[in-house]
């Protein structure tokens, strides 16, 4: 069974999170801090399949997606897809229906494929994407 849960750092399984994250994170080359960082104006999700932590995520409430992480032995199961969706539905109940993620280009076909488009080219291999609206069907999950 697929179960969620919202996280802040004092959770029990916030260290799982932080594994999955650095984990899955590391062959993007990203700097697992900065996306960590436990502000009140970010949301953390930890997906798990039974009680397997297999991906994890970050949204500002300013609308920006920061990561989804999903472990290589679970991708392709849309554990990443069901991630996504739940962070920008938290965001656009947030009050934010414009979100946005700067995010590697060899990842750029998996937020497109959640409705971001394309708004800028950014530094050295980033790229800029955008999407308004709320993200309520369309789970591969």
């Amino acid at each position: 069974m697929i179960t969620t849960e919202w996280l802040y750092p004092s959770h029990p399984l916030w260290d799982d999170l932080c594994r999955v994250r650095e984990t899955a994170l590391a062959e993007l080359s990203l700097t697992a801090e900065f996306l960590c960082a436990a502000d009140e104006e970010s949301a953390h999700l930890l997906v798990l399949d039974g009680k397997t932590p297999v991906a994890c995520g970050k949204i500002s409430f300013g609308g920006e997606l920061v990561y989804v992480a999903v472990l290589a032995e679970h991708r392709g199961k849309g554990f990443g897809d069901f991630a996504a969706r739940l962070l920008l539905r938290r965001a656009f109940d947030s009050g934010n229906s414009w979100q946005y993620a700067y995010v590697p280009m060899s990842v750029q076909n998996f937020y497109e494929r959640l409705g971001f488009a394309l708004h800028a080219d950014g530094e050295e291999g980033y790229v800029l994407l955008t999407r308004e609206g709320d993200i309520s069907s369309g789970c591969r999950i």
